[in-house]
Order: C-alpha cells, then structure tokens, then sequence
C-alpha cells in the first residue's frame, strides 16, 4: 500500500499537466501514487501523461466515459486510492519538492485528521496587470499549528479562518471513509465549499504549516474566472444553491447534524445564501459591493461602490445621488 494517493482531475490542460504530474514524481517523499482521472478532454493531455507513465509505475490514469466535472473525478479518485493519506491537486497547479514530506510528517506527529500547507498564486500571463494583483491578494498562509479541535463552539471561527479549498491539504484516508466523505457528484463549479463544511461537519482535528506547498495558478480561462463575469451570474447561483443544499443534506443527516446545519445557516461565512431571496439575488446580481438598508425587512436603500471610486445611492434601485469615497472606506 502506498502511504499517499495524489489525486489530479484531467481536463484540457495540455499546457500545464506535464509540469503538474513532475513535480509530484520530483517529491522527497517517494512512497506516493498518482491518479490522475480523465474526464475526457480534448486535447493530448492524456497522451502526455502516458508518456511519463512509461518511466514511473506510480502513474495511474482512470478513464471516465463521459466529460463528467471536477468533483466527480475527484469522487473517483477517492475511490481507487490505496494511500493511508490523499492530497488534492489541480491538473494547472504544482507542489514544491518538500511539499508531501513536510505534510507528512506532520500529520503523523499530530495523529490530525488533516493538515493544511501555505501557498502561493501566480499568475499565467505575468503581462496582464489585473491578473497578477489578482494572484498577489490570493496566497493562503498559515501559522503553523498543532491539533486543532473543532466543535460546535468554534466552527464559525473556523469557517471563517481555515480556507474552503480542497487542494493543498494532506487528509487521513480512513477519516474520508469513516465519514463517507464525497464531493457534490455533479458538473458544479464551488465544489470545495460543500466538501469543506462536509469536512469541517465531521469535527476534525487538523493542523497546520506555515511553509508554501501548492504554487497555484491564476488564469482567465478557468473555470472559476469565466464564472465571475456578469452573463454567468444566474449560473453561478444555481451551481452555489447545488452545493449548499448537497452539502445542508448530508450534514444534517448526521448524528447531531441539525445543530452543525443551524450554526452554518447563520454564520457570517455562509449565512448570506440561506437569507431571504432578495438577499442573495442582492448579492449575485448586483455585486458584493452592495449594501442593503432595510425598514421592516424591505430593501428601502441600496448603496454601490463604483470602480472611479464613487458611489451610487439607490432607492428601490431608482439613482439617487452620486459621491466621490474616500480610500479609506474602501
């Protein structure tokens, strides 16, 4: 038996899977398979990937008969994985050389559940300026820490502290199956949001390192960039509304569900999707620079942040006046 499955969705990323896949067979720690899941793509990254099967049997491919998403490869994934532990990564992301060693060990001197690494965004085209400011606000770093217990006292403080991502993370196999631990099992983008409140449901302990492991990066043709843009909105929010009621579902078929499933309906970290529908039409139509004055529950006033840092005040969404903001408020 391997002591670590790293499992890699495969989907269209010729340009990137090559180095993904070496810096995995580059890694200190050598006791570790591969899987990586086609999901039936178009392009030949499956072909580069059965080149370097030829020269490390650690490499194993699981066909998918059928373009089926992200979280269903990982689902497979998880399935055929003989390792005590499994780690997540992103077919266009890479680890550093020590990444799996340092996790490793780690998660065998803590006895955790799971344990989290720092890591760093980069951007694929260094020339675009909004795409490199993007990935210089999105690095996840960690203090490292030891055993960190989470209960129904300090789960909002965790969910609002401990990043919602799937990948960068070193999780015990035997929790993952204890727990019946599974992705939403459709083609639906904020995937790693249910998994990580299915996760956090289970009252884990993990820890953490404070050293990079996961260089991730930031493109404008992935799928999480395309989503941002206002034509996808409308989808955005049915793929937001399948997670969460996918997520809400298994938690509270739990022993003590209802309790985890009432405190995440009225955390400030998810709270906002189970408000009223005008809320969360508020919040994914219009923008997340919106703010919302209410008198007896009806959306009186609204005001939104401009990008020439001015603001617009509305009234049941009529213009009202406009001003200049200072940086500060911002």
């Amino acid at each position: 038996m391997k002591k670590i499955s790293v499992i890699i969705p495969v989907y269209n990323v010729e340009k990137y899977i090559e180095e993904c896949i070496k810096s995995v067979l580059n890694q200190s720690f050598r006791d570790l398979e591969i899987i990586c899941v086609d999901d039936c793509g178009q392009d030949k990254s499956i072909k580069i990937i059965e080149e370097l099967a030829k020269d490390d049997e650690r490499i194993k491919i699981i066909h998918h008969s059928q373009n089926r998403g992200l979280a269903p490869a990982r689902n497979t994934g998880m399935q055929k994985a003989e390792g005590d532990y499994i780690f997540f990564l992103d077919s266009d992301d890479y680890i550093l050389p020590d990444t799996l060693e340092k996790l490793y060990t780690k998660i065998e001197e803590t006895n955790s559940d799971f344990v989290c690494a720092s890591s760093k965004a980069f951007a694929d085209n260094p020339d675009d300026i909004e795409l490199v400011k993007k990935a210089e606000k999105s690095a996840l770093l960690y203090q490292g820490f030891d055993r960190y217990k989470v209960t129904a006292d300090n789960l909002e403080q965790t969910m609002m502290k401990l990043s919602c991502v799937a990948w960068g993370k070193l999780y015990r196999t035997k929790f993952i199956k204890d727990n019946k631990l599974l992705f939403i099992d459709n083609n639906a983008t904020f995937e790693d949001n249910g998994f990580h409140l299915k996760v956090l449901s289970c009252l884990p302990v993990f820890s953490t390192i404070s050293n990079i492991g996961v260089m991730y990066r930031i493109r404008t043709t992935s799928i999480t960039s395309n989503m941002d843009k206002d034509k996808n909105r409308k989808q955005k929010m049915l793929h937001v509304k399948d997670v969460m009621d996918d997520a809400l579902e298994y938690i509270e078929h739990r022993e003590g569900g209802k309790e985890i499933a009432d405190i995440i309906r009225k955390s400030n970290a998810f709270g906002w999707y189970f408000k009223k529908p005008y809320d969360f039409i508020f919040r994914y139509v219009w923008g997340k620079n919106n703010k919302i004055i209410s008198i007896f529950s009806i959306p009186l006033l609204r005001e939104k942040i401009l990008k020439d840092n001015r603001k617009v005040l509305k009234i049941l969404g009529i213009p009202l006046s406009y001003s200049n903001l200072d940086n500060s408020v911002l």
